[in-house]
């Protein structure tokens, strides 16, 4: 091989490894970034936010029926006492 393109090749080796050391740093950081904001998420030896989250949004629904109950029986009550007084009046 001439000089020139073992030259070339050399450079073209130069600049692809240049380009993966930015790869692989941005790719790094990527991954600290991602473990980092996972940990948050799920949790590490703590409760998560997605835990967290899960508890609420069960406390939320057992707070749903709770109220729903609460309502069904109320309207049993109104409508009991509303058929009570109607026959007293009758």
């Amino acid at each position: 091989m001439s000089e020139q393109i073992q030259s070339i090749i050399l450079d073209e080796l130069r600049a692809l490894r240049t380009r993966f050391d930015v790869y692989s740093d941005d790719m790094g950081q990527r991954t600290t970034r991602l473990e980092t904001h996972m940990e948050s998420l799920v949790g590490d030896k703590q409760p998560g936010r997605l835990t967290r989250l899960e508890d609420k949004v069960a406390a939320i629904q057992q707070w749903r029926h709770y109220t729903t109950g609460i309502y069904i029986g109320v309207s049993g009550i109104v409508s009991a006492a509303t058929a009570f007084i109607y026959h007293l009046w009758k």
